[in-house]
């Protein structure tokens, strides 16, 4: 781990350091007064590239000259800026806990709009695209953003996750999208414990007929198929282990498993 360099009593743009404040992301952060008298919390290492030098009451007042003079205030452009304007920098908005709270930033230049509206329509701004972030603990920065459509957006999630279904790993939502299977319907099949080759098919798992017991635990019958059903409970899952023409198969089966 690198040796974390002692800030306190540094200034950077408005800001003056005064103490530590925690580590936030795997990043050292710092309490800092800005000129206008607000204390903030800032990663080290915004303040060393520059990217943060105020509490973002610079920002708030280039706002006010800005939003009423470009023309643009109510257009979906500026409205994306203020959404990310508001995650990052407003300790009052509601988003903020889950942004800049987190030590997700937003770059100096852009909490200027003529700057970010001029980075958008640079970098393939279109109308049915949304902005997205290629490193998803990294903050709002030019070499970080892009514009992409919804399912592009989708796979970047932080909770996206990767399943290896015969030795091949995809996203589940790239699996989802190739079966036509809803993602939640792709987790549940796991987590209830059923074969890996059936968490794909459209019917996995054949329904039992609790209307015909086999006095056997775990052995149900399987009116379509007039057969007996071997599903046993392991570990707090179900696990299905197919169709038997007797009880005593069935019951085989589930002794093989279990042995």
């Amino acid at each position: 781990m690198s040796r974390v360099i002692e800030l306190t009593g540094e200034k950077f743009g408005k800001l003056t350091v005064i103490e530590r404040a925690g580590t936030r992301r795997k990043r050292a952060m710092w309490k800092c007064e800005c000129e206008c008298g607000i204390t903030t919390i800032v990663a080290g290492q915004d303040l060393k590239s520059g990217n943060t030098k105020s509490c973002g009451c610079v920002g708030k007042e280039k706002i006010k000259n800005l939003r009423y003079k470009h023309g643009l205030s109510h257009t979906r452009i500026h409205n994306i800026w203020w959404a990310l304007y508001q995650r990052c920098c407003d300790e009052n908005s509601s988003s903020y806990h889950w942004y800049g709270a987190k030590g997700i930033t937003m770059c100096e230049d852009w909490k200027e709009f003529n700057n970010f509206h001029k980075w958008c329509y640079e970098n393939g701004y279109n109308e049915n695209f949304s902005i997205d972030r290629k490193n998803n603990n990294i903050g709002y920065y030019p070499d970080n953003c892009r514009w992409v459509d919804m399912k592009t957006q989708q796979r970047n999630r932080g909770n996206n996750r990767f399943i290896t279904i015969g030795g091949i790993t995809k996203k589940l939502c790239e699996w989802s999208e190739e079966s036509g299977l809803h993602h939640v319907t792709i987790l549940s099949r796991i987590k209830r414990g059923v074969p890996e080759d059936k968490w794909l098919s459209i019917n996995p798992i054949p329904r039992r007929d609790s209307k015909k017991t086999s006095g056997v635990k775990y052995v149900y019958w399987h009116n379509a198929s007039e057969k007996w059903m071997a599903m046993p409970n392991i570990n707090g899952k179900s696990n299905y282990l197919g169709l038997f023409d007797t009880v005593e198969e069935a019951s085989k089966a589930i002794e093989k498993i279990k042995t």
